[in-house]
């Protein structure tokens, strides 16, 4: 019987949630020491699978992952089924619930950002029309340029709030676009 792609799409995100789970657990732990060592199945030691793999090779998105593993994290504190895969499971959930605030400020830091962009660089606020004439290309080189330098600095500087956050997207939006070309300088001079 084929399934609807919702449900799929549901069934996959569950698939993420275990992923992250398992690669997360003791036993996986355990089994890397052992290929480390010599002990285990000849061939690649495991290393850590990141959340964007996850989410990438089961084809879920990130919401419906951040939702799946929530849902089961949840059930999981309220049973014990779990404290074998993941001894101190409150840990692991308090974890987890850090990374999603963390990617809840970095998703609404980037809708800021796209906004901004799209008001200031596409011509809605540009009464000349001197950034709507460049292309497509161009300004998706400028905000992908942006978001970079944004997430560059704030890594270095491990501004993990979302006011600061919001500051030093402000000031990257600002570095990027003073240092373009007389044409974008003066309309966003002229934005300020």
């Amino acid at each position: 019987m084929a399934q609807d792609n919702g449900a799929e799409k549901n069934e996959n995100a569950y698939y993420a949630t275990m992923l992250y789970v398992l690669e997360r657990s003791p036993y996986h732990k355990a089994c890397n020491d052992k290929q480390d060592s010599g002990e285990g199945s000849k061939g690649a030691a495991g290393d850590a699978i990141s959340i964007r793999d996850i989410i990438a090779g089961t084809e879920c998105t990130v919401f419906e992952f951040f939702k799946a593993t929530t849902k089961v994290l949840e059930l999981a504190a309220r049973e014990t089924w779990l404290t074998e895969l993941v001894p101190d499971l409150q840990v692991f959930v308090d974890e987890f619930k850090q990374v999603e605030v963390k990617f809840m400020f970095i998703y609404m830091l980037h809708e800021k950002l796209r906004k901004m962009y799209q008001e200031i660089c596409l011509g809605a606020a540009d009464p000349s029309g001197v950034l709507a004439q460049h292309d497509t290309e161009m300004h998706t080189q400028l905000h992908n340029l942006i978001w970079t330098l944004f997430l560059a600095v704030r890594s270095k500087e491990n501004l993990t709030d979302l006011v600061p956050g919001f500051f030093l997207l402000i000031a990257s939006f600002h570095v990027v676009l003073i240092s373009r070309p007389s044409s974008f300088v003066q309309v966003y001079m002229y934005m300020l």
